[in-house]
């Protein structure tokens, strides 16, 4: 049973779905466009060529998914945080959250990072940039409706249980 649901302001609500798509797309086409030239070069093209063109691929696609994900929904029950990831709800126990640390901007909180014990790989990535920690982490982004009001009902839930 869903306690409350938190979701994108209206711009940013297309923004997770038109780069996860993207993600998949945009590096398939720039490696399939690579091929084609490739095949059409008189002398053909290196091996170390074709692995910097697959890399590239590579470090496309999860940049593009870093930048979907960074606009997740989050929804809070009894049992924990459900979070969207790609097209899937994501579920955070309350025990598995450790901290949640607040991203400035100029002063001003814009963001933050919920560390938890419990997510997948890739969401280490979000830990690593935003948070400077290896734990799996979410983001609560700016254009989240009534994020400060999310922020709080988490550190309530994690009283005396969260890092600060």
């Amino acid at each position: 049973m869903t306690i409350e649901s938190f979701k994108q302001t209206p711009p940013s609500y297309l923004f997770a779905p038109f780069f996860n798509i993207l993600a998949f797309l945009g590096p398939l086409f720039f490696f399939v466009r690579f091929a084609i030239r490739a095949s059409q070069a008189a002398n053909g093209v290196a091996p170390s060529v074709w692995l910097a063109a697959f890399l590239y691929m590579v470090i496309l696609e999860i940049i593009l998914l870093i930048t979907a994900n960074y606009f997740c929904e989050i929804a809070l029950n009894e049992t924990g945080v459900n979070v969207t990831f790609l097209w899937y709800i994501l579920h955070v126990d309350w025990q598995d959250i450790v901290e949640i640390k607040p991203r400035r901007f100029l002063g001003r909180s814009h963001s933050w990072v919920v560390l938890t014990n419990k997510l997948t790989p890739f969401h280490r990535l979000y830990g690593i940039i935003y948070g400077f920690s290896w734990l799996p982490s979410f983001i609560i982004s700016p254009s989240l409706r009534d994020g400060e009001k999310l922020v709080r009902m988490i550190e309530e839930r994690g009283k005396g249980k969260l890092r600060k």
